[in-house]
């Protein structure tokens, strides 16, 4: 009787996970769908596609020849680089926003986590008044312009904190990529007027102090706190609201349960299965037993996921009734030095050294190969000054020698 009902009991449970896996397997299907007529347009259409990508590009670099001549400061070469820059750190944005709604989307209690920080957040720029100022001060440059375009800090806001020198440069800007690109070559000490604006702006909105915290700021220890926090709040939940408490606690055993059976009744079909082929089907090919096989470890699968979905479930439970203030956790745990480090700043394209000196050196040499053919003599006088050489001098190693023997000769 006792395996009867298990019987039942995991087939209610495969019948719930198929249901579940028809649902993905038709998105899956429509977004397959999707991608496999994208690539067809792409290999239908692959001359259109590189006259668009061409004339984005050609997009880009007016615009940038546009910027260029609006500022008129700095070289064309560098608005290309800061309109390239700007572009890329649009594109990064975007990216990192969609990754995170997908995540929320098959992790539900993600969201509620990530709200759950928001708050220690708040709870932590409350009790320390000073740290949003001093972290704004601490902002290197480049982080700062995209600290304070995420934030929503505008170009009217930055020109009210605006020295009156200063306020005459604002009239040829249209954004921050423009005040970032006039202020390129000064030092950090002009950007005063932006700190202020973003200190500002984060002192009086919530919305953009997150926006600060996600693109400034890691706190990933932070959330290993929240997280460490979270584990006593099912004690507190058992004691406060034992009710509430019931509910919890069925849904995750439950979800425990089907996750742990996974493993052993893939294990079980498989054995099975090999005992079938042994008994009836000796004489035959393996065929049917691999089927078979593969048809314990879908089963196991499906168990295991459904096992995994009840658990978050449980979680959201637990995570929504600490955010609701249902129960009330003690902050035992104080925060460290080392909380908060600033990240490193993203979409940002530098040129370094190394490539200085390879486009430098592929000029020089390039002058020389077109002198040597040109004027001969222009290029023997351009060499010896590259190299330092005196006139007469050679880069032999024999007459080097030679030339020193001498020399050393004369002197005896």
């Amino acid at each position: 009787m006792s395996v009867a009902v298990f019987l039942i009991y995991v087939s209610g449970v495969l019948l719930n996970a198929m249901m579940r896996l028809v649902r993905v397997l038709i998105i899956i299907a429509l977004g397959l769908g999707a991608v496999g007529l994208t690539v067809l347009a792409m290999v239908l259409l692959l001359r259109l596609l590189i006259v668009c990508a061409s004339f984005l590009l050609i997009v880009l670099m007016v615009w940038a020849l546009v910027r260029w001549k609006r500022l008129g400061g700095g070289t064309y070469w560098q608005s290309l680089e800061d309109s390239l820059a700007a572009v890329f750190h649009v594109l990064a944005r975007n990216f990192d926003q969609t990754i995170a709604s997908y995540r929320r989307v098959l992790e539900p209690d993600l969201q509620i986590f990530d709200d759950l920080v928001d708050q220690e957040l708040e709870l932590y720029f409350d009790r320390n008044g000073g740290f949003l100022l001093d972290a704004v001060t601490k902002l290197k440059r480049g982080l700062l312009y995209q600290t304070a375009i995420a934030a929503g800090v505008t170009l009217a806001e930055v020109y009210a904190h605006a020295t009156p020198e200063r306020r005459g440069e604002f009239r040829s800007l249209r954004n921050l990529y423009d005040l970032r690109l006039q202020r390129r070559k000064c030092s950090d000490a002009i950007d005063g007027d932006l700190r202020k604006a973003l200190h500002e702006k984060i002192a009086s909105s919530a919305e953009a102090r997150r926006e600060f915290a996600r693109s400034a700021l890691d706190y990933s220890e932070l959330r290993g706190i929240l997280r460490r926090r979270l584990e006593r709040a099912e004690l507190v939940l058992r004691d406060d609201k034992p009710d509430v408490f019931m509910d919890y606690d069925r849904v995750r055993s439950e979800g425990e349960l089907r996750s742990s059976i996974g493993l052993p009744v893939a294990a079980l079909i498989a054995v099975g299965a090999y005992k079938w082929h042994l008994v009836f089907h000796a004489s035959e090919s393996l065929t049917a037993f691999w089927w078979l096989c593969v048809a314990a470890a879908a089963i196991g699968a499906a168990l295991h996921a459904a096992g995994e979905a009840l658990v978050k479930k449980s979680n959201r439970m637990l995570y929504i009734s600490v955010r609701s203030e249902l129960i009330l956790i003690k902050h035992d745990e104080g925060f460290s030095e080392g909380v908060f480090v600033f990240t490193e700043p993203n979409g940002s394209i530098s040129r370094t050294s190394i490539a200085k000196f390879v486009v430098r050196q592929a000029a020089l040499g390039a002058k020389q190969r077109i002198a040597a053919r040109v004027l001969p003599k222009y290029a023997e006088a351009s060499e010896r000054n590259a190299f330092q050489l005196p006139l007469g001098s050679t880069n032999d190693p024999v007459e080097v020698n030679r030339q020193a023997s001498r020399d050393g000769g004369d002197q005896i």
